[in-house]
């Protein structure tokens, strides 16, 4: 029985009853991830808030048809995306959408920050500069296409990363300053 999910985050799901029993399995996973099969639907119209929980480390973003369906004519919704306090989140993927529109915003769509607005093609990657991403989907009357496909990593920006440097050779060596450093920290490279 299909049920009508638009998002991994939901807490309530619902289905239609047929005329006979239902038997109800639930599948739990430890991959909080985009791998994982963790996704959120762009509403056909309105907004729709998703509170992304600690632990998840990636996700699918889709219009309203879903990873499976075409988008559908005249949808005119947004998804706003809050990370947890101290997270950023990157964007990746592609729009297939060709008159129509996919516009990503940093924060909310109020703050007019644009980080990509797309009809057809890569969106490149995109970088919050905080803990909100507000990504939205408008399509006109006309025809429709395979849609949005994105996936969107977070990552803390606290989190420390190495920083490694080849060893030297005979054509010469890189030294770095630091052996780690954090998102945004600046790394310099002495050659």
């Amino acid at each position: 029985v299909p049920t009508d999910r638009t998002s991994s985050f939901d807490k309530v799901f619902s289905f239609v009853l047929p005329c006979a029993d239902v038997d109800v399995n639930a599948d739990y996973t430890d991959n909080l991830s985009a791998d994982g099969g963790l996704f959120a639907n762009i509403p056909l119209t309105g907004e729709k808030v998703v509170n992304i929980p600690v632990g998840v480390s990636s996700f699918n973003v889709y219009d309203d048809g879903g990873l499976e369906y075409e988008y559908s004519n005249n949808a005119d919704g947004s998804l706003v995306l809050k990370a947890p306090d101290g997270y950023l989140m990157q964007v990746t993927g592609d729009a297939s959408v060709w008159s129509d529109t996919l516009t990503i915003y940093d924060g909310t769509a109020e703050s007019n920050v644009l980080l990509e607005q797309k009809d057809f093609g890569s969106v490149g990657t995109l970088v919050s500069s905080g803990n909100m991403l507000t990504v939205r989907f408008a399509s006109n009357g006309s025809i429709t296409y395979d849609g949005i496909f994105l996936t969107v990593a977070l990552f803390n920006v606290n989190d420390e990363h190495l920083v490694s440097v080849p060893e030297a050779s005979d054509e010469g060596s890189v030294v770095s300053d630091v052996n780690s450093a954090s998102y945004g920290a600046t790394v310099s490279l002495t050659a």
